[in-house]
């Protein structure tokens, strides 16, 4: 699973809590979340990452071709966004975020 998220926006300060819920829910399963920062500076996102449980791409990366990348592979044009991928990266489920928003996870 990959979010896509940034502090600066109500709607991702919003949908965090409940995507933390969904993955303390999920523990133990298979499955692993990366978060990828569309934040306005480096700061913002490590100050951000700080209340997340899970791993991230860094800022860097997150704000450069690979998240770009990882952004119009998944099919996203809003954050935040969540996309289930398997291992190989085939799209499982690419409105994550509305699952995770109606049903928990």
């Amino acid at each position: 699973s990959s979010g896509i998220n940034a502090e600066y926006g109500g709607p991702c300060r919003r949908f965090t809590p409940n995507l933390i819920s969904a993955f303390k829910a999920l523990l133990g399963r298979n499955f692993q979340v990366i978060w990828v920062s569309r934040c306005w500076s480096s700061s913002d996102s490590d100050t951000f990452f700080q209340k997340m449980p899970w791993d991230r791409m860094s800022y860097s990366e997150g704000m450069g071709w690979r998240g770009d990348a990882l952004f119009k592979l998944t099919n996203q044009r809003y954050i935040p966004a969540v996309t289930m991928v398997d291992p190989n990266f085939n799209d499982i489920n690419d409105q994550a975020r509305t699952a995770i928003e109606r049903y928990g996870y």
